[in-house]
């Protein structure tokens, strides 16, 4: 009888992904955790991420996404979408990322809102309402 050879698949490994490094700006640290800020096309955003992956002000892409993400998400709050996104962009590009940061300054956020809704008191009870469910 003919032996027969049994062939291995070959196995083809895939190179590896070469990490994304994007610009983060540090807004805190607290302990091994760091509070950052990074844009996601023209959004702002704020994560927590390790300390130890945050280098001059760069941060692996992936690590970035996978954080923890912090502030309210305003689209949600609002209900038009084309308004809900230039409230979002609108807050955080100004500072406002929670609740407590629009207690403390409704002043500003009315000027900031002030072409799509001056009507702050509005704005604090929608995300009140949000909590409550």
């Amino acid at each position: 009888m003919p032996s027969e050879k049994t062939e291995k698949p070959v196995e083809v490994k895939k190179p590896a992904k070469a990490a994304v490094e994007i610009e983060v700006k540090v807004v805190r640290r607290t302990g091994a955790g760091s509070l950052v800020e990074y844009l996601d096309g023209d959004m702002p955003k704020r994560v927590v991420i390790p300390t130890s992956k945050v280098k001059d002000g760069r941060a692996d892409e992936d690590v970035v996404k996978a954080g923890v993400p912090v502030g309210l998400d305003w689209a949600a709050v609002v209900e038009e979408a084309v308004l809900s996104t230039i409230y979002m962009r609108a807050l955080r590009t100004a500072g406002f990322w929670t609740l407590e940061d629009i207690r403390a300054k409704p002043n500003q956020v009315a000027s900031v809102l002030m072409r799509v809704s001056p009507r702050v008191n509005l704005l604090i009870r929608a995300v009140e309402s949000m909590k409550e469910k």
